[in-house]
């Protein structure tokens, strides 16, 4: 795949509020993207979007080992509609993400798993299972993401 086709699916990953063929969503209604990019697995990305005091939960897959067959990237998008009941805990739990720390360096990586997460402006990307005090981010981003793909089974 060429960095363009790779630039263009990246910005339906992250920024997905003008995914095709879902509603689109305008960028003050976002409240957090999430997402997760094994490199020998799928690259997931999950925005929640409030409207009207409802939320709403975006999933962005991309099948990044089968895109070196096609000419452009493999991409599948779903919205759901998520109760303030379960998602003012998550919103919660996401609010305790400390963007003071700094996300470990694990210097050159081919292989693993990177996580990002994106609230307001604020973004920070780290790779794997960082140690020391980034460990509890690291952790509330990894139940959030439970709670997203149990949400989306």
């Amino acid at each position: 795949m060429d960095s363009i086709s790779y630039q263009k699916v990246l910005k339906l990953l992250l920024n997905s509020q003008t995914y095709p063929g879902l509603v689109q969503r305008k960028d003050n209604e976002v409240k957090l993207t999430l997402w997760r990019n094994n490199t020998l697995g799928n690259f997931i990305s999950w925005t929640i979007f409030e409207v009207d005091n409802q939320y709403y939960l975006r999933q962005i897959r991309w099948e990044q080992r089968n895109s070196y067959l096609l000419n452009e990237p493999n991409t599948y998008g779903a919205d759901i509609m998520v109760s303030q009941e379960i998602m003012h805990p998550i919103m919660k739990s996401v609010a305790n993400f400390d963007f003071n720390l700094l996300a470990p360096k694990n210097g050159l990586t081919i292989d693993g798993v990177k996580y990002g997460i994106n609230i307001k402006e604020k973004k920070v990307e780290w790779y794997d299972e960082p140690k020391g005090p980034f460990l509890t981010n690291h952790m509330i981003c990894l139940d959030t993401i439970r709670c997203f793909e149990n949400l989306f089974c």
